[in-house]
């Protein structure tokens, strides 16, 4: 399983927008109830940080895209480099902010 960004903007209201591309390449379908995830920019600077609550499921061999709100208040970079960017999850849950945040699928 793995996440690859599609799209990454900031909208009017401050929010940011990040598409992933959700993508299962296991035999067994996955379940998630809550995603960490940590957006960083082409410096490798942390923009964003937040967990998503969402009961989403990923059928084995296939892919979704999906669509996570960052609120402002989970900004942490007020002028990313969006040259690049990428999507981890951090290496614990603990270390996300706990903080509920929307997603919505696209």
């Amino acid at each position: 399983m793995n996440f690859m960004g599609i799209e990454a903007k900031q909208l009017p209201s401050g929010e940011l927008a990040v598409t992933l591309l959700i993508r299962n390449g296991s035999d067994k379908h996955i379940h998630f109830e809550q995603i960490p995830l940590e957006v960083r920019d082409h410096a490798g600077d942390m923009v964003a940080r937040g967990l998503f609550p969402c009961h989403l499921e990923v059928k084995a061999h296939t892919s979704k895209p999906w669509t996570f709100l960052f609120p402002p208040e989970l900004l942490h970079k007020a002028e990313p480099d969006w040259t690049s960017w990428k999507v981890t999850i951090p290496s614990s849950p603990a270390q996300s902010e706990r903080q509920e945040t929307q997603s919505s699928e696209t």
